[in-house]
């Protein structure tokens, strides 16, 4: 409850970030945060941060590289500059494509410590082990680094992205 309030009000606030996203709490486990935003790996990999805090934790705003699709509020005029989601992304690096082009354009992406939604995560696929969930996966990660990364960095980064979906199929 106010939750949509309390991110227009922090947009009105801030008026560099083009994203502000709430604390993401596991759904199944109370009080505990799922995600306040993503960094990346070394690896190039989007990793949740603050996951398994507290939800008192983190009480202050900050910038963030990444934001969550569970929740977010992006601004028209950011959408009117970048554009929306990129239709070759299915279930996942939809917003990770987003994001880079969010702060390739100039625009901050924030969180507002005062505002919780509960996330069900995997509410679109409900098994992640699925043909299904490694193609996608797997395709989208090879298309985010290729679109979104140096020409270099992508190309040293390409066999950890190959090989690393083996494990799962092995």
């Amino acid at each position: 409850e106010g939750t949509v309030e309390s991110l227009v009000d922090a947009a009105d606030g801030n008026p560099d970030a083009g994203v502000l996203v709430p604390k993401l709490e596991f759904q199944y486990e109370e009080d505990t945060i799922d995600s306040i935003g993503m960094e990346f790996s070394v690896a190039g990999w989007p990793e949740r941060i603050g996951t398994g805090d507290s939800v008192d934790s983190h009480d202050t705003s900050m910038e963030v590289p990444c934001f969550d699709g569970a929740g977010f509020l992006i601004r028209r005029s950011v959408i009117e500059d970048v554009g929306l989601f990129d239709r070759r992304f299915k279930y996942y690096q939809d917003t990770v494509d987003l994001s880079f082009r969010v702060f390739d354009a100039g625009w901050q992406v924030r969180t507002v410590p005062d505002t919780r939604m509960d996330h069900k995560r995997g509410g679109s696929i409900q098994d992640d082990r699925t043909s299904t969930v490694l193609f996608h996966s797997t395709r989208n990660d090879l298309l985010t680094l290729g679109k979104n990364y140096s020409y270099i960095y992508a190309v040293a980064l390409l066999p950890i992205h190959l090989l690393w979906p083996l494990r799962r199929i092995l």
